[in-house]
């Protein structure tokens, strides 16, 4: 029996460019969202809300939100307990007052709506950082448990007796992200792997085709121009493939002012242009983008746009901050 109501979920995804991963315009706010090597990569322990909504006007658009927190394991050590010293106190470009601890965790709470497909879950992530005198190697392992699960009404198909009615609509899947993260005071480099094992669920009957949930990689990179004390550049490129070689390119540019305040903008090799605001206040720091679809298709239905919202709180003073001259996010 054909399933009619499959290719219309899938439809959807077809359409995004094949977007079975959700889609991120501010991953250098929160690069630990693409890379589990991230986590703790500055020292600092950060709490992200991230929120997007995709294509709004387009009935069953993608909508993704995502909780998330990373922290270098030294931010749980009382630091009356924690005396011990780093090897490295070298000033300039070089990396000052290194932690006692390589050791970074984070973790995050997620939910991605897709037509009729919705997925929720949780990650738990370990990285481990190895500092050099001019750069940090970061490696990193995530664990991902999701739930995914399909709506489905009789009316929705062309078959009122189609398999997936009478078959499973809510599927656990567990698996494992990977990464390496190259980081300094002046670029970033990093190469991560998401859904390692390519989990799969199945829908309708038990003879019936697996789903597959596709691997996808990415490969991100910048370099951030220092043009004067209050000013600086940061040119930086986002790379993105899975197992089909459907792939994607994010060519963008961000310029920081006083360190307080950043604007950007971004094209995808899909035809979105992103235009992207964002400042801090103490510990708090937010950041706004927004996605235009350019061309027919899906412009032609969602004449809003896509929004993103980006709101985080960072947990370590100055003290912390110093420990880790590396190429911040803010």
């Amino acid at each position: 029996m054909k399933k009619i109501l499959l290719l219309f979920l899938c439809v959807i995804s077809v359409t995004a460019y094949s977007q079975q991963v959700p889609l991120y315009s501010q991953y250098m706010v929160n690069r630990f969202m693409l890379n589990p090597a991230a986590a703790g990569a500055e020292g600092d322990a950060v709490l992200n809300l991230n929120s997007r909504n995709q294509w709004v006007g387009y009935e069953g658009a993608p909508n993704t939100q995502m909780l998330t927190t990373e922290m270098r394991f030294n931010q749980l050590i009382s630091p009356s307990k924690n005396k011990k010293r780093g090897k490295y106190t070298f000033s300039g470009r070089k990396l000052q007052n290194r932690s006692e601890s390589k050791v970074g965790l984070g973790g995050g709470l997620f939910t991605d709506n897709n037509g009729r497909i919705r997925n929720t879950g949780i990650s738990l992530a370990y990285a481990y950082h190895i500092p050099f005198r001019y750069f940090q190697l970061s490696m990193g392992l995530t664990f991902v448990g999701s739930q995914t699960g399909i709506d489905v009404t009789p009316e929705d198909l062309v078959d009122s007796n189609d398999a997936l009615i009478a078959g499973k609509r809510n599927f656990f899947s567990p698996d494992f992200n990977a990464g390496i993260y190259l980081s300094s005071r002046d670029y970033y480099i990093g190469i991560s792997a998401i859904r390692l094992f390519q989990s799969y669920f199945k829908l309708g009957y038990d003879n019936d085709e697996n789903f597959r949930l596709l691997r996808q990689y990415y490969l991100m990179g910048g370099y951030r121009f220092r043009m004067s004390s209050d000013f600086k550049l940061e040119p930086s490129l986002l790379f993105s493939s899975n197992e089909n070689a459907q792939l994607t390119l994010d060519v963008n540019l961000k310029a920081y002012i006083l360190d307080l305040y950043w604007v950007g903008v971004s094209y995808r090799s899909t035809g979105a242009v992103v235009g992207m605001v964002g400042g801090k206040l103490d510990r708090y720091h937010f950041g706004y983008a927004f996605d235009y679809l350019m061309g027919g298709g899906i412009s032609d239905v969602s004449k809003y746009g896509s929004h993103e919202l980006v709101l985080g709180i960072t947990f370590g003073g100055d003290k912390t901050k110093a420990r880790y001259k590396l190429n911040r996010r803010f």
